[in-house]
């Protein structure tokens, strides 16, 4: 009996060693096979939509051994191996079915096959929180644009498409709960209408809605979504329109990009309804429509009026409606917005996904600095600050930027810079408010939105016309106002000519 038990170990034992050596094996091989044909067939594009690492360099630009060699070699592989985004497909699919989670790092993975962008999740959460001085920038610098709009005979419009979990919170994952209080857009809603700023509300547009207004795979909104968008915004500026509801829809196939980040072999297409018969316009630029910087139209269906529209990707679905309903249109992506282009008498609409409305803050738009009566400055008491100041010629313009000390700072202040030439004459102008902080205004990858060389809310920014400028040496005084008091947190002397020579 005990012969015969030894027998059965020994047998059973040589039959798990040699389990263990094929299962080592195979192990190896599934590592090897990638890695050795990483050399022959890399991979060259990445199925998440970014850039892929470089081959490393062994030694600096400055001559110096690459310390960092070995790892940015890790980094290259991890990136370019053999069959890496078939691998990275099977793993997305496997998690997603099974756990109903997502492998990639800028997509949710939520209910009945609906995909979100992460970056409109941490919105909805209100983990992307702007405090209250960068709502404050965003609302003051959006103002001083109306405000030039208006001036040259035209009204600005401001709209912000909400985030598909704004709209479908209900297909959003168990574990993603709503933040509490009022989101980025509402406070900035709120501000601009103090500030008497036109803007078009598309959540509470979208409210009533039997649609559905945005893709299940897609970030964006559908031409559904799109057309609704374009109407209301249409409706605010008091233009004439189609109802473009009305009209017939077709279909045609395209796959939505966040299918394509999180499945980057096996996206499937998505039917997405269309309204080409109800559009009516022609390109008058080379642009490739819909996706180029900047696009011009001219109606060929009765449409009249000028429209200048800034938008962002949302905007390329609305460009055919408000295309067709403009005589002519000019559609601009290029940041900062240059509303120098908006010519007088035109309708005048930025755009601006939910998640990014912090670039009111920190990327202001592209204008004169209005001129303020002097008057605004009197009365300010010198204080002793860190208050910065940089000049430098930007286009037809001297930029002048820095940042305020923040204990100068309340949360409604505005920043006026004086410059003072040649015979005492001076020029008092109001400036932009600028943000720059990453962890209040990061836009969705989470990296800084102007490079600027401060972190926080307290910077100023003012585009002071070159032929206003003095011609030799200047004094510049740098106040901050508020409903409480004003101070002059900086004085100093500009060499103007150096700058524009």
């Amino acid at each position: 009996m005990a012969k015969h038990m030894r027998e059965v170990r020994s047998s059973e034992s040589a039959l798990g060693r040699v389990w263990r050596v094929v299962f080592v094996v195979a192990a190896v091989a599934m590592m090897a096979v990638p890695f050795a044909a990483t050399f022959v067939v890399p991979t060259t594009e990445s199925g998440e939509k970014r850039e892929l690492a470089a081959w490393p360099a062994l030694t600096r630009e400055d001559g110096s051994p690459n310390l960092a060699y070995l790892s940015e070699l890790g980094d290259w592989f991890g990136d370019h191996y053999a069959l890496r985004n078939q691998l990275v497909d099977a793993n997305a699919r496997v998690r997603a079915a099974a756990l109903g989670t997502s492998s990639a790092q800028n997509v949710v993975v939520g209910t009945d096959g609906w995909l979100y962008y992460r970056g409109s999740v941490l919105d909805y959460q209100r983990q992307s929180r702007m405090s209250d001085r960068a709502v404050w920038n965003a609302a003051h610098n959006l103002t001083l644009a109306s405000e030039y709009v208006e001036a040259k005979g035209g009204h600005l419009v401001v709209a912000v498409a909400p985030d598909k979990c704004t709209i479908y919170p209900e297909h959003l994952p168990y574990y993603v709960q709503a933040g509490s209080g009022a989101s980025n857009v509402e406070r900035l809603y709120g501000q601009l209408a103090a500030n008497g700023v036109s803007y078009v509300d598309l959540a509470q547009a979208f409210s009533g809605s039997d649609s559905v207004l945005y893709r299940k795979e897609d970030t964006h909104w559908t031409a559904e979504g799109a057309g609704l968008a374009a109407q209301a915004i249409m409706d605010e500026l008091n233009h004439a329109h189609e109802d473009f509801s009305a009209s017939a829809v077709t279909t045609v196939q395209s796959t939505g990009d966040l299918a394509s980040m999180l499945y980057p072999e096996t996206a499937v297409p998505e039917k997405v309804p269309r309204y080409q018969d109800a559009w009516g316009f022609r390109c008058t630029n080379d642009a490739s429509f819909p996706e180029d910087d900047t696009v011009q139209t001219a109606s060929t269906a009765g449409g009249t009026g000028s429209l200048v529209m800034y938008r962002d990707s949302f905007g390329n679905a609305m460009l055919p409606f408000m295309a067709t309903s403009y005589g002519t249109a000019l559609f601009s992506r290029l940041i900062p917005y240059d509303l120098t282009a908006a010519s007088g008498g035109s309708d005048v609409v930025v755009l601006r996904a939910e998640r990014h409305v912090a670039s009111f803050a920190t990327r202001p738009a592209y204008l004169p600095a209005p001129e303020r009566d002097p008057s605004v400055v009197e009365g300010a008491v010198g204080v002793t600050t860190t208050t910065t100041l940089t000049a430098e010629k930007n286009g037809p313009y001297v930029e002048l930027k820095g940042s305020v000390d923040p204990r100068n700072l309340p949360t409604d202040a505005v920043t006026y810079a004086t410059v003072t030439g040649e015979g005492g004459i001076s020029h008092t102008y109001e400036c932009y408010t600028v943000s720059s902080s990453e962890g209040q205004v990061a836009d969705a990858e989470g990296t800084d939105a102007n490079d600027a060389a401060f972190e926080g809310d307290d910077g100023y920014l003012a585009y002071v016309p070159a032929d206003a400028c003095p011609q030799g040496v200047a004094d510049v005084v740098i106040t901050v106002s508020s409903a409480m008091h004003s101070s002059h947190v900086l004085s100093t002397q500009v060499d103007f000519r150096a700058i524009l020579r």
